[in-house]
């Protein structure tokens, strides 16, 4: 998994559509629905979200990532807290991280 979105994060750097570049990407998705995952199998499961949250946040895009379905995600991860049709996560997470 590591090597896939680093080549996936990389290909989007190379081509300077991150937000920080001037580009239109202003956050980040990473695993898709895991909390349910997470929830059944415990500790292996925590470890494996704390693991690809420090490596999403290593590659250093400049923008927010986010998770889908996971409402204990680990800082600086923004939560996706309600099930709605559209995205909700919080505003001022949102903007605070891209300020940053």
């Amino acid at each position: 998994m590591e090597g896939f979105v680093a080549k996936i994060v990389n290909m989007m750097k190379s081509e300077r559509l991150f937000e920080p570049q001037g580009g239109p990407i202003i956050m980040s998705q990473i695993e898709n629905e895991y909390g349910p995952v997470e929830w059944e199998i415990g500790a292996p499961g925590k470890a494996y979200t704390k693991w690809f949250t420090q490596m999403a946040v290593g590659l250093k895009t400049g923008v927010p990532w986010i998770m889908c379905k996971q409402e204990d995600a680990p800082d600086p991860m923004m939560p996706r807290r309600r099930r709605t049709a559209n995205t909700s996560v919080d505003a001022a997470r949102v903007s605070d991280a891209i300020a940053h």
